[in-house]
C-alpha cells in the first residue's frame, strides 16, 4: 500500500439472523418454522413433556363430518330464495374448493383415529408422550374435539398446547383447553 492510499476499515456484514427483512420473507419461512418448533420444544420440556408425537396435513382438511356440514351450508345458500346472485356465485365457488380438498377427509379421519390410539396408549402407561396434531386441527371445534374424553378413560383435566404456524391460509386458532403456561408467550 502506498502511503497515498487510505486503509479502508473493514466491512462487516450483517448476520442473516439479525435482518428482519430476511428473517420475515418468504425465503426465511422454513427457518422461522424451526423456531417455532424449537421454542415450543423448550417450553414443553419446562412442563415435563419428554416426548412429542405430531401429525401435519393440510391447514386446509376438513374431516368427513366437517367436510359434509361445509357442503351443506353452501347448498343451502345456492337453494335459498334470499340468497343474492353474489353470494350464490360464491358458495358455487366454494363447493368447487371443497370438492378438491374432499380426497383429504379419509387422511384427516385416520390421522384422528391413530392420534386417538396413540393417546390411548400414552395414558395406559402414563408415558410423557403428548400428541398432537400441528396444522390437523386448525379450529376451536377441532381442538375441542381433539381434548375429549378417551374412551375408557375416566373423564380427567389433561393439558393442552396449540402449536400453531404464522401460516396465513390457517389463521388463528384459539384454543380454550390450553395450558396458558405453555402456549407461545405474548
Amino acid at each position: 500500500m502506498s502511503d497515498n492510499e487510505e486503509e479502508l476499515p473493514p466491512i462487516i456484514p450483517q448476520k442473516a439472523y439479525k435482518s428482519m427483512d430476511f428473517i420475515n420473507s418468504q425465503e426465511a419461512r422454513t427457518i422461522r418454522v424451526m423456531c417455532e418448533f424449537e421454542e415450543t420444544l423448550q417450553r414443553l420440556r419446562t412442563q415435563g413433556v419428554k416426548e412429542t408425537i405430531l401429525f401435519f396435513g393440510s391447514a386446509k382438511a376438513l374431516s368427513t363430518k366437517q367436510f359434509a356440514k361445509a357442503m351443506k351450508t353452501q347448498t343451502d345458500i345456492i337453494n335459498s330464495k334470499e340468497s343474492t346472485q353474489e353470494q350464490k356465485e360464491k358458495a358455487n365457488q366454494e363447493i368447487e374448493s371443497l370438492k378438491k380438498r374432499e380426497w383429504l377427509c379419509d387422511v384427516y379421519d385416520r390421522v384422528g383415529e391413530l392420534s386417538k390410539k396413540l393417546t390411548e396408549w400414552a395414558l395406559k402407561y402414563r408415558s410423557s408422550t403428548i400428541v398432537g396434531g400441528g396444522y390437523l386441527f386448525t379450529g376451536q371445534a377441532e381442538h375441542e374435539e381433539a381434548n375429549m374424553e378417551i374412551e375408557g378413560e375416566e373423564e380427567e383435566e389433561r393439558p393442552s398446547v396449540i402449536l400453531d404456524s404464522s401460516d396465513p391460509l390457517a389463521g388463528p386458532s384459539p384454543n380454550t383447553w390450553a395450558v396458558s403456561d405453555v402456549q407461545e408467550p405474548s
